[in-house]
């Protein structure tokens, strides 16, 4: 092997936590191990693929996002739900045999990239709860923002008051990871367009109050997660915190066309 891919089984450190070598498996779907249905991943062989990996050397998993809501139920949080990691400290146990660790990525919203199910579309403007649930799905930095996905349905306003409901939430969350084991966690941040994404994008935060205007207030929620995260969890426990380094949207539908030259520079 050539000695320039030494570095990729070297161990590396996120504060504290020291990581075997480079090998990290991200967040994707299907790789989650927590679920709102209360039911064992194993059904869906995760666990099986996540433990063989950890015999292949992985050195990290991410594992995928975990909603602090119910996207169902917007005011039902995780962190009333215990019981729902009751499976975790066993597969962490067999995971760090392996010398392998895990943050587990946690998410609250979509704000105008929310995919609202077909189900949902048909009952929203009959279901007053739906209509609630989604509007609530699809709160954003500013109101009035088309959906990604259905432009006819408009974002709301997330209150100062609900920012503050969900920064409690995910460091419950975050709380819960660390008593069951979890080596750290990751805010599932601004690729793809998400809430912390429609923060910090000018065209789309508007706002007056302190979480718009110049960069370090748009940037101003996702600080105060890391911080809260820190308060509940201990100043050494891991957070990542997934944001896109560079954004190349401009407007609604106006992005940069990168050549793929340009891109591999």
């Amino acid at each position: 092997m050539k000695k320039e891919y030494d570095i990729l089984f070297a161990p590396c450190k996120i504060g504290s936590l020291e990581i075997k070598n480079r090998f990290v498996v991200p967040a994707m779907s299907f790789t989650d191990v927590i679920t709102w249905s209360n039911h064992s991943q194993t059904e869906n062989k995760i666990e099986d693929f996540l433990i063989r990996k950890a015999k292949d050397g992985v050195g990290c998993f991410v594992f995928g996002c975990l909603y602090v809501f119910n996207q169902t139920n917007v005011n039902d949080w995780l962190y009333n739900h215990p019981d729902l990691f009751k499976d975790i400290p066993a597969l962490m146990d067999t995971l760090h045999s392996y010398g392998t660790k895990a943050i587990q990525q946690l998410g609250f919203g979509a704000g105008k990239a929310y995919i609202m199910p077909p189900v949902l579309q048909d009952k929203y403007d009959e279901d007053k709860t739906i209509k609630k649930n989604a509007d609530m799905m699809m709160a954003s930095s500013d109101e009035g923002l088309p959906n990604r996905w259905t432009p006819e349905r408009k974002t709301t306003y997330l209150t100062k008051e609900r920012i503050q409901e969900i920064i409690h939430g995910i460091a419950e969350t975050a709380y819960l990871c660390k008593i069951n084991g979890i080596d750290g966690v990751e805010v599932h941040a601004s690729h793809e367009g998400y809430m912390l994404d429609q923060f910090i994008a000018p065209y789309c935060n508007h706002r007056t109050d302190e979480y718009g205007g110049p960069l370090e207030n748009r940037l101003r929620f996702a600080c105060e997660i890391v911080k809260a995260i820190k308060e509940r969890c201990g100043e050494d426990y891991p957070v990542l915190i997934r944001y896109s380094l560079v954004s190349k949207t401009k407007d609604f539908s106006k992005g940069i066309i990168l050549t793929l030259r340009s891109i591999c520079r």
